[in-house]
């Protein structure tokens, strides 16, 4: 039987995820009621569950059975891939393929986890980002407002060039032992140590917070040679696409580990 959760099931979803790098963007859409969520069985425990953020539908989350997945799944519109664990992605993408009679793709993300206090890289162009800063911040990801931080208060650096912000590293997701942040720097200004510097005060503000740091890079090597420079240590998670659903983005996230208190 499959149930569309309410707010006060999200909850419950969210504390049976397990506080974990991959589940933290989950866990905190399901708090901050910023998803759609469909579960199979009970909601204390469920035999499979998705989640869908109402901003960004294109990448639900799911997890469980992977039949279970695909008929939850028939409840989600407008997406194309599906984030799940290593093990979850080959039997996903056999059910995607036959169902959807096209081909699925496994694409691995890398996280990254810091144990100890992120080291400090500077450059004179970045600084911490407030909450006065914030319209910089939207015309930087092309939007009316600054949406990035839904459900807490700023905590972002960026490169400020002329006036205009070049680069940007934000917190978009928390929960009690993790954050996520996405970082990123427009082309032209790449190879500078921005994205760097940014993500070091971002991680040693969230440090003050009680919390060590981890990163992510999907798809790519730029990010991972300046996680390692700060002492990341590698993690893994696998993501299924189905082809026929369309097209698979890149882009740069961190995430912050935030010890239990």
């Amino acid at each position: 039987m499959t149930n569309r959760l309410d707010r006060a099931q999200c909850l419950l979803l969210a504390d049976f995820l397990g506080d974990s790098p991959e589940s933290v963007i989950p866990i905190h859409l399901l708090r901050q009621g910023l998803c759609h969520a469909w579960i199979s069985g009970n909601v204390e425990k469920p035999v499979g569950a998705v989640v869908q953020s109402t901003s960004v539908m294109e990448e639900p989350w799911a997890f469980g059975d992977a039949e279970v997945i695909w008929r939850l799944l028939e409840n989600a519109t407008g997406w194309w891939t599906v984030n799940v664990s290593g093990a979850l992605a080959r039997p996903l993408g056999v059910v995607l393929e036959r169902e959807t009679k096209g081909r699925a793709h496994n694409y691995g993300d890398v996280y990254y986890t810091l144990a100890r206090a992120a080291a400090s890289f500077r450059a004179a162009e970045v600084r911490r980002l407030k909450t006065g800063d914030e319209p910089l911040m939207a015309r930087y990801m092309g939007t009316p407002t600054w949406a990035g931080s839904e459900g807490f208060e700023t905590i972002a650096a960026g490169a400020v060039v002329d006036g205009k912000l070049v680069g940007l590293a934000h917190v978009s997701a928390v929960t009690e032992r993790h954050a996520d942040i996405g970082v990123s720097t427009l082309e032209p200004w790449r190879g500078r140590g921005f994205a760097t510097a940014a993500a070091s005060i971002v991680a040693r503000l969230m440090r003050g917070e009680r919390a060590h740091a981890g990163v992510e890079r999907r798809r790519g090597q730029r990010g991972l040679v300046a996680g390692r420079g700060q002492g990341w240590v590698p993690r893994g998670l696998a993501k299924s696409l189905c082809q026929s659903c369309g097209r698979l983005a890149s882009g740069m996230l961190l995430l912050l580990v935030r010890p239990k208190i």
